[in-house]
């Protein structure tokens, strides 16, 4: 690849790195302001925006990890959690929507959703560190990900997370979404409703890069066009920006948001009552209490003196 498209890519990577975590924050200090992160949806949203805070930041602290082996691997263990934690979280929400819109959800907790999630993104995340996943380049001292090994064979770490990962994700997804909109009804409730969103997103966003990455590590073409990496890399790192946005706009949030601050005019509302009616009350006191001093000295003026 030219040098010139690899950095116009990473100023991708790192621009759609930089809208994920403002979404991702947004997501979890809504859900925290709103009290949602009490409910089960709720405890998912954050978990969801906070695999994405972790993806992304670790995405960007990569650059620091020049000529420095163990920070190289760090990193890429945390971007890795927090890509396969996002995935698995998503297609979990898929699962939830799925079976609670048909009868009882599965799993009544959201923990055993969650263990499942993070347990798979840890297995991933000790798979990449714990590998050659990633490598510092001999000549640039970058920390890099390397699809092939020095043997010119494909790496199984690169294959499972790069490639089986994604497909399997992508392929979850899909199936209980089209499951879910066929019994999907107006009298679902709004938290029901806006977990549709998510599997879409991830189908959108992973299926670029699921392409790119089957083409590369299978050698199927000679090279893959600027374009599709563009596309790819984009997409895979707007994955969080999405989900922000599919938050933002649902319904509950949008109530929600309107019913605080209608609640917010009419504290402020009756504060300002209260501060009038103590000034109005003030105000009597005294001009009792001025004319009070005023009779008590009229009487005293008005009094015969008494003589010894």
């Amino acid at each position: 690849m030219p040098p010139e498209e690899f950095d116009s890519l990473l100023r991708v990577l790192q621009d759609t790195a930089v809208l994920s975590i403002i979404g991702s924050t947004f997501n979890i200090i809504t859900t925290l302001t709103l009290k949602i992160h009490t409910t089960r949806i709720g405890k998912m949203i954050i978990s969801l925006a906070s695999a994405d805070l972790i993806g992304n930041c670790f995405s960007l602290l990569i650059v620091l990890a020049e000529n420095n082996e163990s920070l190289c691997r760090t990193c890429y263990y945390f971007k890795v959690f927090g890509f396969v934690a996002s995935g698995a979280i998503t297609a979990c929400l898929a699962h939830f929507l799925n079976v609670s819109i048909k009868s009882t959800p599965a799993f009544k907790s959201m923990k055993k959703y969650l263990l499942l999630s993070f347990g798979v993104a840890t297995a991933c995340g000790l798979l990449a560190a714990l590998t050659n996943f990633q490598e510092i380049n001999p000549n640039t001292g970058e920390c890099v990900h390397y699809y092939i090994n020095h043997k010119g064979k494909i790496r199984v770490s690169s294959l499972m997370i790069m490639v089986v990962y994604p497909i399997m994700a992508i392929t979850v997804c899909a199936h209980y979404h089209l499951s879910t909109m066929k019994h999907i009804r107006r009298n679902n409730s709004a938290d029901e409703k806006v977990l549709i969103f998510y599997p879409l997103i991830l189908i959108f966003c992973y299926t670029p890069l699921g392409i790119v990455e089957i083409l590369f590590e299978f050698n199927l073409v000679e090279s893959i066009g600027y374009d599709l990496r563009l596309i790819s890399t984009a997409c895979s790192g707007l994955f969080g920006f999405f989900n922000a946005l599919a938050y933002g706009i649902s319904q509950k949030i949008i109530s929600s948001c309107a019913a605080k601050c209608r609640k917010r005019d009419q504290d402020s509302h009756l504060e300002e009552v209260m501060k009038s009616a103590l000034t109005v009350g003030k105000t009597k006191i005294s001009l009792i209490d001025r004319d009070s001093d005023s009779i008590h000295q009229n009487l005293i003026t008005k009094s015969p003196s008494i003589e010894i």
